[in-house]
Parts: C-alpha cells; sequence; structure tokens
C-alpha cells in the first residue's frame, strides 16, 4: 500500500469503531450517543490531515496542515464547552471540518496542475481518493447544515436529510476500496 494511504486505514477503522460504539449506545441504552461523534471529530481531521500532509509536496503546504490539525482541535475543543455541549450535534465542528477538507482537496489538485511532468490523473488512485473525499464532505457540508436547521422545526425533513446522504459515504467508501486495491502506480496511457 502507498505511504501516503496508511493513515486512510487508521481513518476507515475509527470510523467503523465509533458507527459500532454509537450503535451499540443507542441499540442496548436508547441513550444519548452524540458526545461519541465530539471525541471522534479530532481524530477524524487528524487522519484526513495526515493524507494530506503525505500527498503534498510543499513543506509550506506541511505546515499549514500541520497549523489546521492543531487549530481544529482547539475549535472543537472550544465548541464542545462552550457552544455544542457533547449532548448536542457538533454540526459547527464538522461544517469547518468540511471546509478545511474541501480546502486542502483543492490545494492537492492545484498541485497537481502545477506539475511539470507527463501527469494522468485518471490512472492516479490518489485523485481519485481525493475527487471522492470532496463530494463526501461537500455533501456532508450541506447535509449537516440543513440537519442541524430542521431538528429543530422539521424532525421528519432532518431524518429523511440524513438518510438521504448516504450515497456521499457509499461514494467515499467504494472508492477507498478501490483505490487500496489497485496496484499504486498504472501504467500510462501510452
Amino acid at each position: 500500500m502507498d505511504s501516503t494511504l496508511r493513515p486512510l486505514l487508521l481513518l476507515v477503522i475509527s470510523n467503523l469503531l465509533v458507527e459500532l460504539w454509537s450503535d451499540y449506545i443507542k441499540v442496548t441504552t436508547n441513550g444519548n450517543n452524540l458526545f461519541i461523534y465530539h471525541l471522534y471529530a479530532p481524530i477524524e481531521y487528524a487522519c484526513l490531515g495526515a493524507i494530506f500532509y503525505l500527498a503534498l509536496p510543499s513543506e509550506k503546504h506541511r505546515k499549514r496542515v500541520i497549523g489546521s490539525i492543531i487549530g481544529y482541535i482547539v475549535i472543537v475543543v472550544i465548541s464542545t464547552i462552550f457552544w455544542q455541549s457533547p449532548e448536542h450535534n457538533n454540526s459547527i465542528t464538522y461544517m469547518i471540518e468540511s471546509g478545511l477538507v474541501i480546502y486542502w482537496c483543492f490545494v492537492f489538485f492545484r498541485t497537481l496542475l502545477d506539475r511539470q511532468d507527463l501527469y494522468v490523473p485518471e490512472r492516479d488512485g490518489l485523485f481519485w481518493l481525493f475527487v471522492a473525499i470532496l463530494i463526501y464532505f461537500a455533501g456532508t457540508f450541506f447535509t449537516i447544515g440543513l440537519i442541524d436547521y430542521f431538528i429543530i422545526s422539521n424532525q421528519k425533513l432532518a431524518t429523511f436529510i440524513y438518510y438521504a446522504s448516504f450515497p456521499f459515504n457509499y461514494i467515499l467508501y467504494v472508492t477507498i476500496g478501490v483505490v487500496c486495491l489497485l496496484p499504486s502506480s498504472l501504467p500510462n496511457h501510452e
């Protein structure tokens, strides 16, 4: 596996464990499981940040990725203490995370445009991974915001939006599976 993709394994495993833990709490106690996502948000962004750190060639971008991880952890702690307690959906922090991830995806795409060699993006698994990450987090940004708004005024619509967001998960995890199963360097067209 490409060393850039190793943090991806941690992301997938941690996501699976969080979802299992969350479901266990919901099924066994019918309790509030939202605190888990307050704990998971910085772990998720740290894993994604590690992927960006390894994928971006510029030292300047790498330093900014590290700074964004530290800044995001501070934002999560402040948001959890002052705005959205562990008993509530932490939509503000997930929307900030989505914005940061979208930004880093575009930085990655820009570095591809700046390459001087013959580069064929459709043959690069990392390119497709970042496309899927971009689609997932762009969708998450809007669905989390809508759910947070409608959970107060229209619970039925909020539930519908929640389930309508599942295709973003499928796109991301199918792409992760394909990228990890394919060889890391595919031959060029020519």
